[in-house]
């Protein structure tokens, strides 16, 4: 045990030949005994860390010049003033000394010695006797209690100067640091109480060069300075003195997306909660990391709650702000440092003030990062429901609540549960792979006796390309039970962009089961109760559009595997047109700008036409409009998918001319989103540079595609290379050309818009329109823009369209 007195004498170096632990603080020093039986150790101590010292040298940091010899188990710094350059000596046969004393290397006599021989003067009053506990730096310290507390004299100093405070309205710079001193001391006994010097800290950095002007103080610091006196007046106001601690690992972290919400993550154990959309300006200010802190917060509830033997833990976070703060005990982000205090509070009436400690890692290595971006694990391994506090009424709910009317009004929606990025994550979740539903080709079987999805086996089914089968899955289907010729043969029914699509709203399906632990049994066959509760669930956070696909993803995967498919098409129907009110206005796509002839002809001016892959792009771009065509119909998603079978040829081409000799140019489309048998398309030639037949003749003039190649193809001046004509570098020539010519960005679908608006204006009847753009519905009439100009020739007194009429309607009789 270490035995304490204080001394004013300077040159404290000088005392340290032999006598020692020793430390300073201004002209103050404090002395340590070391009892003599442990001294043969303690100067084996001393000389293990003193290489450590002389290689890394001193620290400079502001006033304060130091030694650092790495780190205890908790992180902090191991630090001392002492160089340990000087073993300490054992001078207790120096002089006759009591029994007490005795038992230690030196005393005050030793002291006062070495001082008389340097002809040091000194201060005999202020010396204080060795004992175990002393008064030093304003604080009474308690060795064997291991406590350090305020000494009555300071705390009634400082509770004088609060009061002295309120007083006045304005205060001095003076003022401030006079007082923000007092409490800046008291807070190394009342650590929590950093968190309640903000509102001083703002008013410290008010003045600039007003220094002797008065100011008021901001409204935060009145409540400050009422805790500060609650506190003060506490009797039992005191804390252990920081010493090194065993940390414990427990693997616990926390995180926050500002666009869904917040989770933390113990072992393999979870929980989450939604922000609720508005959370950053509800009653205040906040940002993410205000999210962050209450993330902190929860798993220190959470950790707390399950530990009665007040250990110490290590926390682990991914916002720096938050971490570091914590090291603090105090943020100076407002809205963090309210969750901190809170935190306090919490940690002051369980009585565990000193057991939580805060490190960071990275995002990528937070496993609290996917379900606080909506993605949660299984619900086997939920931790219990932490009470919300009173606080955060309105800005948050547990992840698995009813979606509050904010949620379901709000313009921005927040996120239903997605896929995890990657399997292999480090706790136990549902084992969903996103690629297993758009790009490969599996279904899940399930593992005998296992209820929480956990692992699923993928099976490969052969001989099916990876654009060729729904991919549909759940645990409760054997792919025992289905041939894969079955799979193959109704999978047809769907073509691959559809089988993509219906991928992802499965997905949706069953992640939205797992989050409330719908049996696999419950889920298909689906009751109509059910899929009533997906769509309430979702609605407000999904577009109608997107909601009914969903739906039918489902409706699909049950007919794929053969289940009943008992749905009240009724009520379901009035569900998914009550959720498509619901949509937020941005779920909503905003109407496409058509693209025009004038568009077009300017295109034109901006593109090189002796370039091959200009003149490729422009004749496609023509050939698209004037047909009415989709984009995708003459461009390939990629440098490789090109399959002679489905896509359009230099050999699909043709000509021909009706009974009054009027010439058109046919396109014979392999395979269609529509028509698997294929369909033709067709454009006539047009006036000025908008001609698709001279943009077309200038690109097999100069590209010359084979007749099994390609329509489209054009060759890599760098490479020499033939290329198809890609969506990707079809768009980069447009959307440079568009922005070469100052235009406003278009997108693909502005096209076959623009080819449908051009067409009714020139008088083309509508049912015209919808051959020319092989609509079997009314579908095109969503992409009318300009309604008035199409619809004026059509309600005159004299119908533009009279002859045409009297030609195609016979008398009536």
């Amino acid at each position: 045990m270490s035995f304490v007195s204080t001394h004013a004498v300077p040159l404290a170096p000088v005392l340290q030949a032999g006598i020692g632990p020793i430390t300073k603080w201004v002209d103050d020093h404090v002395f340590a005994q070391i009892p003599v039986a442990s001294l043969a150790s303690y100067n084996t101590f001393r000389a293990s860390i003193r290489t450590f010292f002389a290689s890394n040298g001193p620290h400079h940091a502001g006033g304060r010049l130091w030694y650092g010899a790495g780190s205890f188990s908790d992180a902090s710094l191991r630090e001392s003033d002492d160089d340990h350059r000087f073993p300490l000596l054992d001078l207790s046969n120096n002089s006759p000394r009591s029994a007490d004393d005795s038992i230690f290397t030196y005393n005050m006599d030793d002291v006062d010695d070495l001082s008389r021989r340097l002809g040091i003067p000194w201060e005999s009053s202020k010396d204080v006797p060795f004992s175990t506990s002393a008064l030093y730096i304003g604080l009474l310290w308690d060795l064997p209690a291991s406590t350090v507390s305020l000494s009555p004299q300071k705390t009634e100093k400082y509770l004088a100067a609060i009061i002295e405070w309120s007083k006045s309205p304005t205060h001095t710079l003076d003022d401030v640091q006079q007082l923000y001193g007092k409490l800046l001391h008291a807070s190394l006994v009342v650590s929590e109480g950093r968190a309640y010097l903000t509102g001083l800290e703002t008013m410290l950095g008010s003045y600039g060069d007003s220094v002797l002007s008065s100011r008021h103080p901001p409204r935060s610091v009145r409540a400050e300075l009422e805790w500060w006196s609650t506190s003060l007046r506490d009797s039992s106001l005191s804390r252990p003195i920081p010493l090194p601690r065993k940390l414990i690992d427990i693997q616990a972290f926390s995180d926050a997306s500002s666009g869904v919400g917040i989770a933390i993550v113990i072992g393999q154990h979870w929980r989450a909660w939604r922000l609720i959309p508005g959370w950053r300006t509800l009653n205040g200010s906040r940002d993410i990391g205000w999210a962050e802190a209450v993330g902190f917060e929860f798993l220190i509830y959470a950790v707390a709650r399950s530990d009665e033997s007040r250990r110490s833990f290590k926390l682990f976070g991914d916002n720096k702000g938050v971490v570091e703060g914590w090291w603090n005990n105090r943020s100076r982000n407002p809205a963090v440092n309210s969750v901190f205090r809170r935190i306090h509070s919490f940690l002051a009436d369980v009585n565990c003030r000193e057991s939580f400690f805060s490190a960071y890692v990275s995002t990528k290595l937070n496993p609290a990062d996917a379900p606080s971006r909506g993605v949660y694990p299984s619900s086997v391994f939920l931790l219990a429901p932490i009470p919300i506090p009173g606080d955060l009424s309105g800005l948050i709910v547990d992840f698995d609540a009813p979606r509050t009317t904010t949620e379901l009004q709000s313009p921005t929606p927040s996120s239903l549960p997605k896929l995890p990025p990657d399997s292999a994550t480090t706790f136990a979740r549902a084992a969903f792979n996103s690629e297993c539903f758009s790009t490969e080709t599996f279904v899940y079987a399930s593992q005998t006796g296992l209820r929480t999805r956990l692992p699923l086996v993928l099976v490969h089914i052969p001989r099916i390309s990876r654009h060729e089968s729904l991919y549909f899955a759940h645990t409760a289907m054997l792919v025992t039970a289905y041939d894969a010729g079955f799979l193959l043969v109704v999978g047809a029914r769907w073509e691959a962009s559809t089988k993509e699509l219906y991928g992802s709203g499965l997905l949706i399906y069953h992640v939205w089961c797992d989050t409330r632990s719908i049996e696999d049994s419950h889920r298909c066959p689906a009751s109509n109760m059910l899929m009533l509760n997906f769509i309430s669930s979702c609605a407000g956070a999904y577009s109608g559009s997107s909601l009914r696909n969903i739906y039918f993803a489902v409706r699909a995967w049950h007919i794929l595997h053969g289940r009943a498919w008992r749905i009240n098409s009724v009520e379901i129907e009035a569900a998914l047109e009550g959720a498509s009110k619901l949509a937020p206005p941005q779920s909503r796509r905003t109407k496409r700008t058509p693209f025009t002839p004038a568009i077009i002809a300017k295109i034109h001016d901006h593109l090189d036409m002796t370039s091959s892959l200009d003149v490729a792009v422009y004749a496609c771009l023509t050939t698209i409009f004037w047909s009415a065509a989709r984009v995708g119909e003459f461009t390939l998603p990629n440098l490789k998918a090109f399959d002679p079978v489905k896509h359009v040829k230099a050999s699909d081409v043709g000509h021909s001319t009706d009974r009054q000799g009027n010439p058109v140019t046919k396109f014979h489309l392999p395979r269609t989103k529509c028509s698997p048998a294929g369909e033709d398309v067709f454009w006539a030639t047009q006036s000025g540079v908008v001609d698709p037949e001279h943009a077309f003749q200038a690109h097999v003039q100069l590209n010359k595609p084979s007749p099994e190649e390609f329509l489209f193809s054009w060759t890599n001046s760098t490479t020499g290379h033939r290329r198809p004509l890609t969506r990707t570098k079809f768009f980069e020539r447009i959307n440079t050309a568009v922005a070469a010519a100052g235009l406003e960005p278009l997108q693909g679908h502005g096209l076959r818009i623009g080819a449908v608006l051009e067409y009714l204006l020139r008088g083309v009847p509508f049912d015209v329109v919808r051959v020319i753009g092989r609509w079997s519905s009314d579908a095109f009439l969503l992409y009318l823009r300009q309604h008035a100009v199409i619809i004026a020739r059509y309600i005159q007194d004299t119908p533009y369209h009279q002859d045409y009429i009297r030609y195609t309607m016979p008398p009536v009789r």
